[in-house]
C-alpha cells in the first residue's frame, strides 16, 4: 500500500510490474503495428491515385497529419474523463474494432479520399485508444516513482518493438508482392485477432468500474463532466517564466517528433522513386535507431548531466538534419538514434516545474498531450509550406532548413536553462 492510502502498490519487483502490465505492453505493442504495417503502403497507394503528383502526395501526407492532430487536440482532454465514466478496456477494444472495417475499406476502394479517412481515423484512435490508455492504465496501477520509471521503461521497449516489427514486416509482404493492399490486409488480420484475443486477457484497471465506487482515491467523483476546455494547455505559458521557458523549449522539440519527419523523409523518398519495401526498411531502421538510443541515455545523462545530455541530443539532431538536407537517408539514422531523445528532457522539466506550481500531475500531463496534439498540427502545415516552397524553388530537400533552424531555437533555450539554473545554485549557496 502506498502513503497516500491507496491500494497501489509502493516499490515492486520488475518482473512482477511486466507480468502484471504484459497484457497492456502487448496491446500497445500492437496497435502500433496495426497502425505503421500500412505507412509506407498507404504513401504508395497515394501515389496511385493522385497520378505521381509527388506535390499532391505531399499535400495529402500533411494534411492527414494536420487532421490527426486536430482529433488529438479536441478529444484527448475529454478521452480520460469517458474512460473513467465507461472504463479503459472498452476504448481499448474500441480502436482494432475500428481500424478492422477502415483496412478493408482500403482494400476495396484505395482512393485518396479512404486513405485520408483510414489515416485520420485509424491514426487518431491508435494514440488515444493505443499510447494514451496504455499510459492511463500504467497511471492505474503504479504511482510510485520507482515503479513508474520501471513502466515507463517497458512501455518505451513495447512502442520500439513495433516501430521495428511493422515496418520490416510490411517489406517483407512487398517483397512477395508488388500489391501494396497486402499489408492492409495483413493489418485487418492482425486488427480482428487483437479485439478477439484482448477482450479475454485486457483486465479493467480503473477502480470505478471495478469497484462500483463513485470517488477515486483522490476523492474525484465519476460524475465530473466528460467534455473539458480544449485550450487549457495554454495555461503552460502563463503559469510563470520559468513554466514559460520550459513549455516553448517542448514546443520546439514536438516540431521534430518522429512521426513528423518520418512523413517528410517519406515524401522525398517517394519522389526519388524509392520503393515501397525500401521505404518500409529504413523505417524500420528509425524505430532500431529510436530504441537503441533510449538505452545511451542513462548513462549519457549520468556523465554529463541532463543539459549536456541535451546539447549531445541537439548536436545529433543537426547531423541528422544535414544529412537528410544532403539526401543521405541511410546516414541520417546513426545520429537520429540520440536526435529523437530530445523530447523525454524537455517534456520531465516541464511537468516538474507545473508541480512546483502546485499544478497536479494527471492535469498537467493532460496540458502537455494536447499541447503536443496542437504543435502536430500546425507543424503539418509549416512543412507542407515548407515543401511547396522548396519544391517551387528547385530543391525540394531545402523543406529540412526549418527544423535545422528549430533546433538552433531549441539550443538558444537551453543554454538560457542552464545559465539560469547555474544562477540559482549560486544564489542558494550565498544564503545563510
Amino acid at each position: 500500500m502506498s502513503g497516500d492510502g491507496s491500494n497501489k502498490p509502493a516499490a515492486t519487483s520488475s518482473s512482477e510490474i511486466l507480468r502484471r502490465i504484459a497484457p497492456i505492453l502487448a496491446h500497445q505493442s500492437s496497435m502500433l503495428t496495426i497502425s505503421l504495417l500500412t505507412l509506407q503502403p498507404r504513401s504508395q497507394l497515394l501515389m496511385q491515385a493522385l497520378k505521381g503528383d509527388t506535390v499532391a502526395v505531399a499535400k495529402q501526407i500533411n494534411r492527414g497529419a494536420t487532421l490527426v492532430g486536430l482529433c488529438e487536440l479536441f478529444l484527448s482532454p475529454s478521452f480520460g474523463a469517458f474512460s473513467d465514466r465507461v472504463g479503459r478496456k472498452p476504448l481499448m477494444l474500441l480502436a482494432p474494432l475500428l481500424a478492422l472495417p477502415l483496412k478493408l475499406a482500403v482494400v476495396l476502394r484505395p482512393s485518396a479520399n479512404i486513405l485520408l479517412i483510414e489515416r485520420v481515423l485509424g491514426d487518431a484512435l491508435r494514440s488515444m485508444g493505443g499510447a494514451t490508455m496504455a499510459a492511463i492504465c500504467y497511471a492505474d496501477l503504479y504511482d510510485a516513482e520507482v515503479d513508474a520509471r520501471t513502466v515507463n521503461e517497458f512501455s518505451n521497449t513495447a512502442a520500439a518493438s513495433g516501430m521495428v516489427f511493422a515496418p520490416l514486416l510490411s517489406a517483407l509482404l512487398l517483397r512477395r508482392s508488388s500489391d501494396p493492399r497486402l499489408p492492409y490486409i495483413a493489418s485487418a488480420v492482425i486488427a480482428g485477432a487483437h479485439a478477439w484475443v484482448a477482450r479475454g486477457f485486457l483486465e479493467e484497471t480503473s477502480r470505478i468500474r471495478r469497484t462500483g465506487s463513485d470517488s477515486g482515491a483522490d476523492g474525484s467523483s465519476k460524475k465530473q463532466p466528460i467534455l473539458r476546455p480544449v485550450w487549457d494547455f495554454v495555461r503552460l505559458f502563463t503559469l510563470s517564466a520559468r513554466c514559460r521557458v520550459r513549455a516553448c523549449l517542448f514546443t520546439l522539440h514536438c516540431m521534430l517528433e518522429g512521426k513528423i519527419l518520418q512523413d517528410q523523409a517519406s515524401i522525398l523518398q517517394l519522389s526519388m522513386d524509392w520503393a515501397a519495401d525500401l521505404r518500409s526498411r529504413w523505417t524500420a531502421g528509425f524505430g532500431l535507431a529510436m530504441s537503441a538510443g533510449g538505452m545511451l541515455m542513462q548513462p549519457l545523462r549520468s556523465r554529463l548531466s541532463e543539459h549536456g545530455a541535451l546539447r549531445v541530443c541537439h548536436l545529433a539532431s543537426l547531423n541528422a538534419l544535414l544529412a537528410l538536407l544532403g539526401g543521405r537517408f541511410w546516414l541520417a539514422l546513426l545520429p537520429f538514434s540520440l536526435a529523437q531523445q530530445r523530447r523525454a528532457a524537455s517534456s520531465a522539466w516541464l511537468i516538474t516545474e507545473t508541480g512546483h506550481l502546485s499544478i497536479g500531475r494527471g492535469e498537467a500531463v493532460g496540458w502537455v498531450t494536447s499541447l503536443r496534439a496542437a504543435v502536430d498540427t500546425v507543424s503539418a502545415v509549416l512543412y507542407q509550406r515548407a515543401y511547396r516552397t522548396a519544391f517551387k524553388r528547385g530543391n525540394p530537400f531545402n523543406m529540412f532548413l526549418l527544423p535545422i533552424a528549430v533546433v538552433a531555437l531549441c539550443e538558444i533555450i537551453r543554454v538560457h536553462m542552464a545559465r539560469e539554473s547555474k544562477a540559482v545554485v549560486a544564489d542558494r549557496r550565498q544564503e545563510p
